[in-house]
């Protein structure tokens, strides 16, 4: 599935304040279908402000199910681009864009897993029918991938290192041949898949 994040710089605007350094969104309503442009809202928006700028990544999709579900990050949503921009004025009760500057915006597929949760560490031999014992991997963030990807990515890096992954790295994120086996599996997935 492909999302859209964009950058908004909404800090000329002094009743919108900088919680860059204490507060991320995760904003979650009822997925729906806009009959008039034929977009679909995908039920999720989420978002982080960089404590340092003020500006706000925010991200979600509003776009026709053919966008949605396309495997081409080389084109952007521009309906998903103005729901983003709409739906970060309402949390501060702004009326329209006239306030907001779009510094950038961008697609990415995002990959989720049977389970809902990440995937992070090493690859055992097992899973990728090869002999070698230096392939990582941190992804499968289930939408979540600008909360979780940065603190994972670190954590990734010091198990590569031999160390310890950070301590609020959760422990249901690391890879086990027992996981996969048991909650990653074809089966298990298709299972996943029916139940949505």
């Amino acid at each position: 599935m492909k999302g859209t994040m964009t950058v908004q710089d909404l800090t000329a605007i002094p009743s919108v304040p900088n919680r860059g350094s204490t507060t991320s969104w995760a904003i979650h309503y009822t997925p729906f279908l806009d009959a008039a442009t034929g977009g679909l809202a995908d039920g999720l928006i989420y978002g982080m402000q960089n404590a340092n700028t003020g500006w706000h990544f925010f991200g979600g999709e509003k776009s026709p199910p053919e966008q949605l579900l396309s495997s081409d990050d080389s084109t952007l949503s521009q309906s998903s681009v103005q729901f983003l921009q709409e739906s970060l004025g309402s949390l501060f009760g702004l009326q329209g864009p006239a306030h907001q500057k779009l510094v950038s915006a961008w697609s990415g597929i995002m990959g989720f897993t049977s389970d809902t949760l990440p995937l992070v560490g090493k690859l055992p031999s097992a899973l990728t029918g090869r002999d070698g014992q230096g392939e990582w991997f941190s992804g499968g963030y289930n939408g979540y991938g600008m909360p979780s990807a940065w603190l994972a990515g670190e954590s990734l890096g010091l198990m590569i290192l031999g160390q310890s992954p950070k301590e609020y790295l959760p422990e249901a994120y690391l890879i086990s041949e027992e996981r996969l086996r048991e909650r990653l599996s074809v089966t298990r997935s298709m299972e996943y898949l029916s139940e949505a």
